[in-house]
């Protein structure tokens, strides 16, 4: 009786040790998956905005290219030119922020994802904030050149006595403000799945020394 008194307590000593490994280890899975799925979300926006940035530089090159050929003594007509090319650019720059931004929305619903829980993270928030701090000052250098050369611009109309018609050129000013509207909402996308996202933003861009674009004023950090 006395041995299967002890054996009875072993057993039952060695279900309730089983019993509390199973209730823990769980629990811990759960916190490493949870953990996983926090930080997985930095990756994917790290990669889209890495993805944005490569689009980007591609814009503010032909935007380069174009601020090299004139300068503040060339013709009304080659700055009239010029103002329509650089415009062209940043409506498609603009196009792929927005683009971008969708990407990012997405990212919520995908948090849940098996796959993404699965891998593992290599991007920080911090590294996401340097990379959008690259970002913009890769826009506001182009900006900055060609605003020297072209002004921000107002609407000018002139008749063509002619035709009869009316030609108005479109200031640079009206491709500015959709551009920077839609980098504020992309970087606010970007503080919803990264967390304190625009704080980090914010505090490397007040460190620069010569500040972003005029071009850019407006922008919410």
């Amino acid at each position: 009786m006395k041995f299967s008194t002890v054996f009875g307590g072993l057993s039952l000593l060695t279900l309730s040790s089983t019993a509390i490994a199973g209730a823990v280890l769980p629990s811990a899975a759960q916190a490493g998956a949870a953990a996983l799925a926090k930080r997985a979300p930095v990756d994917d926006a790290y990669g889209i905005v890495s993805n944005l940035y490569t689009q980007i530089q591609t814009f503010t090159g032909s935007i380069n290219s174009t601020a090299g050929s004139i300068s503040p003594d060339s013709s009304q007509a080659d700055k009239d030119a010029a103002t329509s090319s650089v415009g062209e650019q940043l409506s498609s720059l603009t196009s792929a922020v927005d683009a971008a931004t969708a990407q990012v929305n997405g990212l919520s619903a995908a948090g849940s994802d098996a796959k993404l829980m699965a891998r593992e993270s290599s991007a920080t928030p911090d590294d996401l904030a340097l990379l959008i701090e690259k970002l913009l000052l890769e826009i506001s250098g182009a900006l900055n050149k060609i605003i020297a050369d072209l002004g921000l611009g107002r609407w000018s109309c002139r008749i063509d006595a002619f035709f009869h018609t009316n030609k108005c050129e479109v200031p640079l000013l009206a491709f500015l403000k959709p551009l920077v509207a839609s980098l504020s909402k992309l970087l606010l996308a970007l503080d919803k799945v990264v967390d304190q996202l625009l704080k980090l933003v914010k505090e490397l861009v007040d460190g620069l020394l010569v500040g972003l674009s005029i071009g850019l004023a407006g922008l919410i950090l």
